[in-house]
């Protein structure tokens, strides 16, 4: 228990008073009021009331959990000149108005710790020192925006990746990007389904290049190669055909040779009369003895009694007349192998040709 003050004398009119008197009785003060020992002022028996209010007209209120103003938004906790040095709390602070702090905030000492924002952070940017305090920091810029704006980061542990950067995305999908002047330095996979590689312009100038050539084709066009095998070379004999195809289905299966079709090469009959020939079977040597005839018939024609047939018909013979008057020596005649002929020799036929020999050779034929 501290020290209490008890009164050492009494005083009445008349009294005479001496120093040890006054004496005595402030030592009872000073003994009343020492810092460690002396009246505590804590409620118990022998030491007063304890003090509740403080201040000139009582401005603080003090009680056991509390240190309340007596008027709210009345009193500073320090000023800028007398400050306050370090301060701790165990619960929550809550400020109404700003809050300014000039020095280095340490936010949270653990991962479990969290740090709620529900107001809008003002500023030109967010600085990032990072893990080693040194000249780099990373800047977080933040634009004046004129209108409201969202950016919505991953629910995913992810890398972001900047336009200002080189980096490899695996097996992402974009959808109904926009690629300007791409560079594709790997293998590129279409994937079979409903996914189309459509070049949207194809004006002569822009569109599908292969080997920076441009490709002029349209897409019928190169479908018709679909499956195709034939060489450049092959594929240019097409070039500036226009025939059908049923036209061209007439050569399926045909095995002439180039030089037999070149026989035809500045024929001008027609198909009719060309179609005389249809179901033709005579042979190659066969046909070719009609060569140089020019006055040829269809079949009704050359059995007819008009005069037309009658002329075809004798324009024929005369032909045929004609080569046959023109094979009138040995050297012309298709089965001789005629040797130099001498003195004695004999013309003989050994069964398959016509040949010379002599006269003892001769006789055994």
């Amino acid at each position: 228990m501290g020290a209490t003050y008890s009164r050492q004398s009494s005083f009445s009119d008349g009294d005479t008073i001496n120093s040890s008197l006054f004496n005595n009785e402030y030592d009872q003060l000073v003994a009343a009021f020492a810092s460690a020992t002396g009246h505590t002022h804590d409620g118990t028996t022998g030491e007063g009331g304890v003090i509740t209010k403080v201040g000139p007209a009582q401005e603080l209120t003090v009680s056991g959990s509390s240190v309340l103003p007596k008027t709210s938004n009345a009193i500073d906790l320090g000023s800028s000149t007398y400050k306050f040095k370090d301060a701790y709390f165990a619960g929550d602070v809550t400020a109404d108005g700003s809050i300014t702090y000039n020095g280095n905030v340490v936010l949270g000492s653990d991962a479990t710790d969290t740090l709620t924002i529900n107001a809008t952070i003002q500023g030109s940017s967010l600085v990032f020192e990072g893990a080693t305090a040194d000249a780099y920091e990373l800047t977080l810029a933040i634009p004046d925006a004129t209108a409201d704006v969202t950016v919505t980061l991953p629910n995913a542990t992810d890398t972001l990746v900047g336009k200002a950067t080189t980096d490899t995305l695996t097996n992402k999908t974009l959808t109904s990007p926009t690629l300007n002047t791409p560079t594709i330095t790997g293998h590129t996979t279409f994937s079979d389904g409903a996914y189309n590689f459509d070049v949207a312009s194809h004006d002569g100038t822009n569109g599908l290049k292969l080997g920076g050539t441009l490709v002029t084709a349209t897409a019928t066009e190169l479908n018709l190669m679909d499956g195709v095998t034939s060489t450049t070379a092959e594929l240019n004999i097409l070039d500036g055909v226009t025939s059908t195809a049923a036209e061209l289905n007439i050569l399926d299966g045909v095995t002439s040779t180039a030089a037999e079709l070149n026989i035809l090469d500045g024929v001008t009959s027609t198909a009719a009369e060309l179609n005389i020939l249809d179901g033709v079977t005579s042979t190659a040597t066969e046909i070719n003895l009609l060569d140089g005839i020019t006055a040829i018939k269809d079949e009704d024609n050359m059995s007819s009694d008009s005069a037309t047939s009658l002329a075809t018909q004798q324009s024929i013979k005369a032909y045929v007349d004609a080569q046959v008057d023109t094979a009138d020596t040995l050297a012309e005649m298709t089965d001789t192998t005629i040797t130099t002929p001498a003195d004695s020799h004999f013309l003989v036929h050994n069964g398959t040709k016509w040949i010379n020999e002599t006269g003892t050779t001769a006789e055994h034929h």
